[in-house]
């Protein structure tokens, strides 16, 4: 599957992590710029975006500032969901990860996991690897 993101005249191809351990540092940064490129690299942070609502269920007040910069957070941290769940999906380990971290009510998954996320790749390549 291909995931192609644009900003501005650039395109950038989604990277996909092979699910061996030597590849993860190059694909984690490469990831990381694909998110800056694709306008949601704040939701691939360790810590909660101050603006994200607690409960993706928390009907938003758009007509405010308040409410726009809320549902800017939101959607930043559903296209990162997306492209975590793509990225992963040749490592069922690592995307089961996400997938058994995902509660679609609680949207800030991807800071509240991804350091973590990160630790069990490592754990579970070392097994592997062992």
């Amino acid at each position: 599957m291909t995931m192609e993101t644009t900003s501005t005249n650039i395109t950038a191809k989604l990277p996909s992590f092979s699910g061996e351990r030597q590849d993860y540092q190059r694909w984690h940064f490469q990831v990381g710029a694909y998110a800056t490129l694709g306008r949601f690299g704040e939701a691939m942070g360790t810590t909660p975006e101050a603006d994200l609502p607690s409960s993706d269920a928390k009907v938003l007040d758009l007509t405010t500032d308040e409410g726009k910069r809320k549902e800017k957070a939101r959607e930043r941290n559903r296209r990162a969901v997306a492209t975590l769940s793509i990225a992963l999906a040749q490592d069922p380990v690592a995307l089961s990860f996400v997938y058994t971290t995902y509660v679609p009510t609680n949207t800030s998954l991807i800071r509240q996991h991804f350091t973590p996320y990160k630790a069990e790749v490592k754990k579970y390549k070392s097994q592997k690897n062992a």
